[in-house]
């Protein structure tokens, strides 16, 4: 910006130097360049992570009631990663055959019920139940108890599923390791056939259970900067190389 003074005759304009940046300025400037770029360098990077889940199952298959049994699952590998939440699958299931004759004068429907009770423990601590029911309309007793005829019928598998989902995301360190951790698992079940007043059956309870762990974990992540955070950093360096040269000729 020019500077005016003012004379007796009139108004004389006077040329305003300009600034030139010394060395230091120009080193300092091009160092707080440098220092950005590479501030925003690391915030791109620093702190990126990728959620990844790993999971492992176990099973139990249908075995007759009473029983208990053990379901074994690995533990998270603590190489993969840094583990955030554990999720526990678990399901069982009750299958039950029955055959029935009715003995009454009188048609009858008879209905034939099934239930278990699913025990899972420690770490999870959980019951489960599962129930079925089927019924059929029969005769008055046709004089062969033979569990067939107008009177008899022999069901087919009644089914009852049940599941259910447990997480946690804490006092994980229970989890974590390269061995192998055990569920004790009991089965109860419980059957039955009503409906007519002279009835013979014979039933069968069987039950079985699984489980599936899921665990949730964090692995870094490289991530490629941004082209402008490059092109700060870049311009930052060449600029501070040339001061050092400008200083070197100088």
């Amino acid at each position: 910006m020019d500077l005016a003074v003012r004379s007796g005759t009139g108004r004389i304009v006077m040329p305003r130097p300009e600034h030139t940046l010394t060395f230091s300025e120009e080193t300092s400037i091009m160092k707080k360049l440098a220092l950005s770029a590479a501030t925003a360098l690391v915030m791109s990077v620093a702190g990126a992570t990728n959620a990844a889940v790993i999971s492992f199952s176990d099973s139990i298959p249908i075995a007759t009631t009473n029983w208990t049994d053990l379901l074994t699952l690995s533990k998270f590998n603590p190489t993969l990663g840094s583990l955030t939440s554990v999720r526990f699958l678990y399901s069982g299931e009750v299958n039950t055959t029955a055959e029935v004759e009715s003995r009454d004068a009188q048609p009858a429907t008879v209905t034939v019920n099934t239930s278990a009770r699913i025990t899972f423990g420690g770490p999870i601590n959980v019951v489960l139940p599962a129930a079925g029911s089927d019924s059929r309309n029969l005769a008055a007793f046709d004089g062969a108890l033979d569990f067939g005829g107008s009177s008899g019928f022999t069901f087919p598998p009644i089914v009852g599923l049940s599941d259910d989902v447990l997480v946690l995301t804490s006092g994980l360190a229970a989890f974590i390791g390269t061995d192998t951790f055990d569920i004790n698992v009991e089965a109860e079940g419980s059957s039955s056939a009503t409906g007519a007043g002279n009835l013979v059956s014979q039933i069968s309870t069987r039950a079985g259970a699984a489980i599936t762990v899921e665990y949730t974990y964090d692995t870094p992540v490289t991530t490629v900067p941004e082209p402008g955070v490059l092109a700060l950093l870049g311009l930052g360096m060449l600029g501070f190389g040339l001061s050092r040269r400008r200083k070197a000729q100088a």
